[in-house]
């Protein structure tokens, strides 16, 4: 699904837990418009997973916040769904930031 939004902010982590598991991600913030509401107005920023702590360097040197055209992908792991971000294109520029195949 590809969607427009503003990405306010960019995350990377990357480590092991206590448990020894490693961890490694990507998360954009992004902004989102409230729906047609009598109780709200404006918008709010949602973490987004992107990929990999590596995909934090497909933006350096781009100025935050930045308008963006994202896809994005629901995923599940049985118990809970979340939206995640596949690629994104920062408008302005013709680069893809693509999530590398798993």
């Amino acid at each position: 699904m590809k969607t427009y939004a503003k990405v306010t902010g960019i995350k990377r982590s990357r480590g092991v837990l206590d448990n020894g598991k490693p961890y490694d991600s990507t998360t954009l913030y992004v902004e989102f418009p409230f729906g047609q509401s009598d109780d709200m107005r404006g918008s709010a920023t949602q973490p987004m997973k992107y990929g990999t702590s590596d995909n934090y360097e497909k933006f350096k040197g781009v100025a935050l916040p930045f308008d963006a055209e994202l896809n994005l992908e629901v995923e599940t792991n049985g118990n809970r769904m979340q939206t995640v971000v596949t690629d994104v294109r920062v408008a302005g520029q013709d680069k893809q930031t693509s999530k590398p195949a798993a």
